[in-house]
């Protein structure tokens, strides 16, 4: 059966307005996604984790982007603040994108923010086991509590590492890895071409053996 890119975003979008919550596939896994505070936290509770816890375009790699946002912008003024402290670092004052997710993404990206509707989410897994790049691999748990789970297949970049290779974009004269994750040798390279001296000495993937999760 073919895949339906266009409705499965609109039967997504209509399952979040309703407060629900929905498991989507990426370029780089599974993500776990809601667009409430509730959802927010059914879905932060299934995964067992607590509440604290222009590269992507032109060259179509994936990658989280770590950087200040503005809390003014038409999407997050309705919010409430335990919905904005669930969803980014309230310290800093940034929050966490990913970009170039793959057409899933893309298309769901379009309808919600033509409708005015946030979306928030995470990897649809327990915290610390790891980015699924299947949905049979996904824990009983996590599944349980989504309204929707889109089965798209084995995810494009499932190795050497599954998930988005994540930076901090927030510092004057730095930019920080936060996860080594998809494409990060190659993220890593041609941001030390073209970044400048910011980007220069990004380190390398230390390997799944030594840093299994990819968090630094």
């Amino acid at each position: 059966m073919a895949l339906d890119i266009s409705q499965d975003a609109r039967r997504v979008l209509d399952t979040l307005q309703a407060g629900g919550i929905a498991i989507i596939p990426s370029s780089v896994g599974y993500g776990i996604i809601g667009s409430t505070p509730a959802a927010l936290q059914r879905i932060f509770t299934a995964k067992r984790r607590t509440l604290v816890q222009v590269i992507a375009v032109t060259q179509d790699l994936p990658l989280g982007v770590v950087a200040p946002y503005d809390f003014t912008h038409a999407l997050l003024r309705p919010l409430d603040p335990q919905t904005i402290s669930q969803s980014t670092d309230t310290e800093a004052n940034t929050l966490a994108m990913l970009v170039n997710g793959g057409p899933f993404q893309e298309e769901l990206t379009r309808l919600a923010s033509a409708a005015g509707t946030p979306v928030f989410g995470s990897s649809a897994n327990l915290s610390g086991r790891g980015t699924k790049t299947r949905v049979e691999e996904i824990e009983s748990d996590v599944l349980r509590v989504a309204d929707v789970v889109l089965d798209y297949g084995l995810r494009v970049h499932h190795a050497p590492r599954a998930s988005s290779t994540m930076i901090d974009f927030g510092f004057v004269d730095r930019v920080k890895v936060v996860r080594f994750g998809a494409c990060y040798e190659v993220i890593r390279d041609v941001l030390g071409k073209f970044g400048g001296e910011a980007c220069a000495r990004l380190p390398v993937d230390p390997g799944k053996q030594v840093l299994f999760s990819g968090r630094v």
